[in-house]
């Protein structure tokens, strides 16, 4: 077990748009702490890109006043329940980037494979509007060839 107060670098994928005006996701790096690393890790991807990457296009996947209601990883999986915010990610593509960039930066964590979003500890079966579906759990090799970060 790390030290109260020790960190760690990780890698979150965050929504981006890109010099051809399209939006995908794109890796970036942060310290966080490391007593409990998958929720260090959803909370640095719900406080979203810093100033300096919001300057370079870098965009927020959620509502920043959303909080982490539960999280509990069950062997190879994570399993995220968040706030009712978690209903104001809205549009397509961007629905799908939201999910996508949290499914990429929870599997950044060691140990995790898939992640499903649940509500009151059932699989979450859309998230945004227009609703978009979701798997009770994914991974990266599960993900469109289009969210593929660049």
């Amino acid at each position: 077990m790390a030290p109260e107060g020790a960190t760690i670098t990780i890698t979150l994928y965050l929504p981006r748009w890109f010099e051809d005006d399209t939006l995908g996701l794109r890796s970036v790096s942060r310290s966080v702490a490391s007593d409990d690393l998958p929720r260090s890790v959803v909370q640095a991807l719900i406080r979203g890109p810093t100033g300096e990457e919001r300057a370079a296009d870098f965009e927020y996947p959620f509502d920043p006043r959303i909080r982490v209601v539960a999280l509990r990883v069950d062997g190879a999986r994570a399993a995220v329940e968040l706030s009712e915010e978690l209903q104001r990610v809205m549009g397509r593509p961007y629905s799908e980037l939201a999910y996508w960039s949290l499914v990429y930066s929870l599997t950044e964590v060691p140990g995790i494979e898939r992640v499903g979003l649940e509500q009151s500890g059932q699989p979450l079966p859309t998230i945004g509007y227009p609703p978009v579906a979701i798997a009770p759990a994914a991974g990266r090799d599960s993900a469109p060839d289009w969210v593929s970060p660049r």
